[in-house]
């Protein structure tokens, strides 16, 4: 395998050198392909001219890295500028210079890229459904994982990585103070005289597997189930009635503080935690939340309610603690409690009208098309609509945001990628499409012999006679449209002065149906233009170019 490539290198030295050329760069590189290459003290640009598997000099540098992505110059290029450097005795790497334009070679400065941001269509699909019970989604309490508690509060906040929690956070004005305090020291008198049947403190929590599965046991028996079934119907299921019972000012029955609410439930759904279910009632939420890897569930719940907080608060023009600083949170067990979660949260709002509560389920709404907020789906709409587009000209639609289109990223909904962007020398020029016209007689003969010759295997030069205003520039065109059915391509060299935009536009009207097939090179183009119109050419993508005789 050829191994070493021969460079001219941009110091007019009129000599090649030989490189290595690095294993990971050798898809890349080809006759004419840009590179950088170490060149005594410092790294130069070049141009790989030929390629070798022996060299006669020992110890060659590397290529440091290939700049491009595509060959500039094809190996029919490079023998012209060979010619030209034997014919005009001029260095040969002068000479290959001397075929692209100063933007071209230098691509850093040249190329012109932008954020565009494209939808993941195979993304933008509901999740089938699936049973609420044996769902392989439920990540439930491992009894051979270890338990933390978290210290501090009212409330017992037990942890456990890779599980499944309800979770309820109220309004602060959701419960009276005095009702609240009462009820707290009604609790904790009532615990010191029944206390729990299983180690509930921080010292007692289980550290070995052996102790732990003690106290799963412990948990399962009798005793302990008399114990939970007194403890709910004492305080849980009070506590319950008081929050169902509508207290407060009840903000969330407003629809545009329970969008609020909801759309920052969804903000990371999918990218940082997996929502089952939620019920946003009146004065509180119930939620049904798997945070993914290093996401906890208190900074995911301290997210929502500080997010929330804010926007809540500018919605009502108020500066104040929206929600009870401590929430109630669970370990879901197993998957029937799972269910049985789901099944209360599905029947809180019960006896509600419809237009005071939001009831969304994983599994009846949808997977990741539910997941998004309602600006998302906008977005996703919009994309939907109108394909790919530049992150800039979406964030100005008024309601469209970074933020949310970096949040449908996060969730694998959408692409956000630095690519080229083209600068048209045009944009903004609307043209009519020219239907050919009526030939003279005189003009027919000569399109006719033009055809014939365009169709022979090597074409002939013809020169084409006629005065000025004669309809030459009809025949041009009738040639070159011949020639796009052959699938070839046209030069048209005019004078400069001749590149009127009335005659770049009597051209661009002609073959308007697929304006990108018309390039332009003049001097009036900013070096930007003169970039992507190159390009444009190298690639093909342009069949038709137009351009000064000097071009």
């Amino acid at each position: 395998m050829l191994r070493i490539a021969k460079v001219a290198v941009d110091l007019s030295l009129d000599r090649e050198f030989d490189y290595l050329i690095p294993e990971p760069g050798r898809p890349l590189i080809e006759i004419g392909s840009r590179v950088e290459v170490p060149f005594r003290s410092r790294s130069v640009a070049g141009f790989v001219v030929g390629f070798s598997d022996v060299s006669a000099f020992d110890d060659l540098k590397s290529i440091e890295k290939v700049l491009g992505e595509k060959s500039l110059v094809t190996e029919t290029v490079m023998d012209l500028a060979r010619w030209m450097s034997s014919y005009y005795l001029a260095p040969f790497e002068a000479c290959v210079r001397s075929v692209l334009p100063a933007v071209v070679r230098n691509k850093e400065s040249g190329e012109k890229k932008q954020l565009v941001v494209s939808l993941v269509e195979e993304n933008v699909v509901a999740t089938p459904l699936v049973d609420t019970v044996s769902s392989t989604c439920f990540f439930g309490f491992d009894p051979a994982c270890p338990v933390s508690h978290l210290p501090g509060g009212n409330l017992p906040h037990w942890r456990q990585d890779g599980t499944t929690y309800f979770v309820t956070f109220r309004l602060a004005d959701s419960l009276p103070k005095e009702t609240l305090n009462q009820w707290q020291r009604e609790r904790d008198e009532w615990m010191e005289k029944n206390p729990r049947p299983c180690a509930e403190r921080d010292e007692d929590i289980a550290s070995t597997e052996e102790t732990f599965a003690q106290d799963v046991d412990a948990m399962s028996s009798s005793r302990l189930l008399e114990w939970q079934h007194e403890y709910r119907a004492r305080f849980t299921e009070r506590f319950d009635t008081w929050l169902d019972a509508g207290n407060g000012r009840c903000i969330l029955k407003n629809p545009e503080i329970r969008k609020v609410v909801q759309e920052v439930l969804h903000c990371f759904c999918g990218a940082r935690y997996e929502l089952y279910s939620y019920v946003i009632m009146p004065n509180h939420v119930h939620v049904l939340v798997s945070p993914f890897g290093e996401y906890t569930l208190s900074n995911i719940i301290k997210k929502w309610k500080s997010v929330s907080t804010r926007e809540m608060n500018a919605l009502l023009g108020t500066k104040e603690a929206v929600w009870q600083k401590e929430s109630f949170d669970h370990i879901v067990r197993s998957a029937e409690s799972l269910a049985a979660f789901r099944t209360y949260i599905s029947q809180n709002p019960v006896g509600l009208n419809a237009d005071s509560y939001f009831l969304y389920d994983r599994d009846r709404d949808g997977g990741i098309a539910s997941t998004v907020t309602p600006k998302q789906q906008a977005v996703i709409d919009y994309l939907k609509d109108n394909g790919s587009v530049l992150l800039s000209e979406l964030t100005a639609i008024d309601g469209f945001s970074a933020a949310t289109v970096k949040a449908l990223e996060k969730k694998g909904l959408v692409t956000i990628s630095n690519e080229s962007v083209y600068r048209d020398p045009h944009a903004g020029i609307e043209l009519l499409k020219t239907e050919p016209m009526r030939l003279m007689e005189q003009q027919a003969v000569a399109l006719k012999q033009i055809i014939v010759a365009i169709d022979e295997p090597e074409p002939p030069v013809i020169l084409l006679h006629g005065v000025t205003g004669s309809g030459k520039t009809e025949v041009y065109l009738q040639a070159i449209a011949h020639a796009l059915e052959q699938d070839r391509g046209a030069i048209v060299l005019v004078p400069e002065i001749a590149l009127t935009p009335q005659t770049v536009d009597r051209f661009r009207a002609r073959f308007a149906d697929k304006p990108e097939r018309v390039a332009v090179l003049h001097s009036s183009l900013s070096d930007g233009e003169r970039y992507d119109e190159w390009h444009r050419i190298r690639s093909g993508e342009a069949q038709i170019v137009i351009g000064a005789r000097s071009a």
